[in-house]
């Protein structure tokens, strides 16, 4: 018969506390997902009329459909990061087969799309900076916001000049050259569309490295809660293996012991 094997106890302990932490993150989110919900919809109304007065209705509405996207995606995402840590804590606690192995089915799935995130980022990172460069050369002298309409043609950036630029919606539209001198491009060295351009594709190049540094984290600490998981599910099968390896001794002793019984009363 083979021993009980001893708990992990340093997986259970890493993956409980990992997942709990994660669980608790994930209610967090749902929270702020829903009550930013709850009402959303009627102060962006009032938001939205009050500065926007002169946007057509249809307009209005869809942006307020549009922006109403993000706490539900709050909600849905918080939700599925909750079920799954959910799984991951649960299983560390109880050893759980089922659970553990749900949970290394939803964080196998999320390391894959991080792997593809990480590869895509790596790949095309030079291309996505290379396109930031060139909207900064393209939209310097032109507005940064448009309305629907015939003027919005052929692209949202190249609606109005300052020449074109309609009377009623001025208090509404802002020069991409002044935006840009205001945040990204303040060092008075930088108020030259080259010069902005390369200072845009270099932030993008930094948050581009950040990001992947990000998930390249989230990849190896997800990696560690798998190996994690992997080993308390092999513990708990060899545990059951080695009870059921003692209950059926037990059973056999205890068969043994009521036969050895009856033959010693029959022969009294």
């Amino acid at each position: 018969m083979s021993p009980r094997p001893p708990a992990p106890r340093l997986a259970m302990l890493v993956l409980g506390i990992f997942n709990f932490a994660i669980f608790s993150l994930a209610i967090s989110i749902i929270v702020a997902g829903t009550v930013t919900s709850m009402g959303y919809s009627s102060a962006l109304r009032k938001v939205l009329f009050q500065f926007m007065k002169h946007l057509p209705p249809q307009s209005t509405d869809r942006l307020i459909e549009g922006l109403n996207i993000a706490p539900i995606s709050l909600v849905l995402l918080g939700s599925l990061v909750a079920v799954t840590s959910f799984l991951g804590c649960c299983g560390a606690a109880t050893g759980r087969r089922w659970m553990l192995y749900s949970y290394f089915v939803f964080v196998f799935t999320m390391l894959g799309f991080q792997c593809a995130v990480v590869g895509y980022g790596g790949a095309h990172g030079g291309t996505i900076e290379s396109m930031a460069g060139d909207c900064v050369k393209k939209v310097w002298g032109k507005s940064c916001e448009c309305v629907d309409g015939p003027d919005c043609k052929p692209s949202p950036v190249e609606c109005f000049t300052n020449q074109t630029l309609p009377a009623n919606i001025s208090t509404m539209c802002q020069p991409c050259e002044e935006l840009l001198v205001q945040t990204v491009c303040r060092d008075s060295t930088l108020h030259d569309p080259d010069a902005c351009a390369h200072k845009v594709e270099d932030v993008m190049a930094a948050n581009i490295a950040l990001l992947l540094q990000l998930f390249v984290a989230l990849i190896i600490l997800e990696a560690l809660c798998i190996v994690c998981a992997i080993r308390i599910a092999k513990w708990s099968l060899a545990a059951n293996v080695a009870d059921r390896d003692e209950e059926s001794l037990l059973a056999d002793a205890y068969k043994a012991n009521r036969t050895l019984f009856r033959v010693s009363a029959a022969k009294q």
